[in-house]
Order: structure tokens, then sequence, then C-alpha cells
């Protein structure tokens, strides 16, 4: 054996995994909010949007963590390019979220 092949398999870089809950520490978002983006797309709601880089592993889900901050980036992109429909009662969470990370009230 070489020393040469041993080493490169140790300097491997494995991609950081978190659970939903981890994720929702992380972005700042709610759990629920973020299990809401898994839902397949055709069932998800309008204003719920696509979930995060992630891998399965049967029914858990586990959450890219170095790819986190982009996706809450865009998912704050689509709240604000989604737009709030006039409506009665009160705004989403998705809603209140993107509205106090724009500093609105």
């Amino acid at each position: 054996m070489s020393d040469s092949n041993s080493s490169s398999q140790h300097n491997r870089s494995y991609p950081i995994l978190v659970k939903v809950s981890q994720a929702a520490e992380i972005s700042g978002y709610p759990k629920s909010f973020i299990r809401k983006t898994f839902i397949r797309e055709e069932l998800r709601p309008k204003n719920i949007p696509p979930p995060p880089p992630h891998q399965r592993r049967g029914r858990a889900v586990d959450i890219y963590a170095d790819q986190l901050s982009a996706w809450v980036a865009t998912v704050e992109a689509f709240l604000l390019a989604s737009g709030r429909k006039s409506k009665c009662g009160r705004p989403t969470v998705a809603e209140r979220i993107a509205q106090r990370r724009q500093g609105g009230t």
C-alpha cells in the first residue's frame, strides 16, 4: 500500500448535512415552512418556494448546510416576487417572514 493512496482517501471532503430543525435555526424560517417546501410541486401552495438542496434517505431529509444561505436568498426573492394579493385576514407566515427581513411592518 502506498501512503499517497491512503492519504488521498482521507482528504475527501464530504458535504455537511443538517436536519430540518437545524436548518430552521440556521435560516431563521420555521420548521413548518421548511417542511412545506418538500411537498410535491403540483400539490405545493403557490406561496411556498421550492425546497433547499437536499438528500433524501427514505422519509428522512438532510439539507446541505453549505448551500442553505443561497437558498434563503432565493426564498426571499421568491416571496417578494410572488407579491401579496389584496385579501382579508392576516398575512401568511411566509409573508410575515419576508416583511420582517425587509424591515417592513
